[in-house]
């Protein structure tokens, strides 16, 4: 019998899954005297990665950062009602990392129950991101904490930037989507990027949005306007020419105020006064990063269009506060009430 190796001394080995040389899949961590999950197909698409010793690395925090830490920590936890934190059965692994099951605004990446995912399905879906070259700052929580928290934890400043970039987080956020949604059949699902241009992918999975997050990177400058027209001229003309056509949800996702506002909201009237009901279109604006006139522009397209003239509100906006809170899934589902 295999004698246990000290713990000083183990290490650990990880199984990955290559698929054109990405990495596709992860298995859980195994020690040396532990075999291998049985489901891993033993094949030479499976890759044996040894890890390099833990060596603790030593302390920089000194005893005030300690301190603020830990306020932090008592502050997340005190966000998460009691017994929200339970035992809850495995969901089936969908090709990334599930969330912790917190329920509430701890759930970044949100699992809609069979009726929130039907009524969504029953919708065509357009998610606009925004490509402007601000998007590459890293200043989103790379999971299920506060970004103060995160950065805390990250090691960044305090009041700076940490955690995971803004074009980081739409491309995980996004593949959430497209996992959430590919449970079920008939669900479509389109992806637009806008910068100066405007770039579509119709139909993408969750192989596609990884493809797409990594071909295409942050640059230029922010035109919402395009994009969003582009989305909306496509209803339109798929109403013209079939008649009846699926209701639309669209989420725009931007970091700053649009090249110019005023266009938008002119955009936005317009498609109001063509539709028969709000159902018909639902748009959903997130901030995210802490630009002051997108923080400013936003509220004002979920609130001020119809005293402007809006025939109906189709409009909805989520502060960044928010949406590094609940993510994308749960914004997306709230188009479809």
């Amino acid at each position: 019998m295999m004698s246990a190796m000290p713990a000083a001394e183990a290490q650990t080995y990880r199984l990955d899954r290559v698929t054109a040389g990405n990495v596709q899949e992860q298995f859980p961590s195994a020690t040396p005297d532990s075999a291998p999950p049985s489901s891993v197909p033993q094949s030479s698409q499976y890759v044996v990665r040894t890890a390099p010793k833990f060596q603790s690395p030593p302390s920089k925090i000194s005893p005030e950062m300690l301190q603020i830490g830990k306020a932090l920590v008592g502050s997340f936890a005190s966000t998460v009602a009691p017994g929200a934190i339970k035992q809850t059965a495995p969901i089936p692994y969908n090709g990334f990392a599930q969330s912790s099951p917190l329920s509430g605004a701890t759930a970044m990446f949100s699992v809609p129950t069979a009726a929130q995912l039907k009524r969504i399905s029953s919708r065509d879906v357009v998610i606009i991101i925004d490509k402007s070259r601000s998007m590459s700052e890293a200043d989103c929580p790379s999971g299920n904490m506060p970004p103060m928290l995160n950065r805390f934890l990250m090691g960044g400043p305090m009041n700076g930037a940490g955690g995971i970039t803004r074009w980081e987080w739409c491309r995980r956020q996004t593949m959430h989507v497209a996992s959430q949604l590919s449970r079920m059949p008939g669900s479509n699902l389109k992806l637009v990027l806008f910068d100066d241009r405007v770039t579509e992918f119709d139909n993408v999975s969750i192989e596609s949005v990884s493809d797409i997050f990594t071909r295409y990177k942050p640059s230029g400058g922010t035109n919402a306007t395009k994009a969003l027209k582009t989305a909306v001229q496509e209803y339109f003309e798929r109403q013209r020419d079939f008649g009846r056509t699926r209701p639309l949800s669209v989420v725009v996702i931007t970091d700053g105020a649009p090249s110019s506002p005023r266009s938008l909201k002119d955009l936005l009237i317009e498609t109001s006064m063509k539709l028969n009901s709000p159902t018909e279109m639902q748009i959903s604006f997130l901030q995210i990063g802490s630009d002051d006139q997108g923080n400013q522009l936003l509220p004002e397209l979920d609130l001020g269009l119809v005293p402007e003239g809006a025939k109906f509100d189709i409009v909805s906006s989520r502060s960044f506060g928010s949406v590094s809170r609940t993510g994308l899934m749960t914004a997306l589902l709230d188009t479809a009430r």
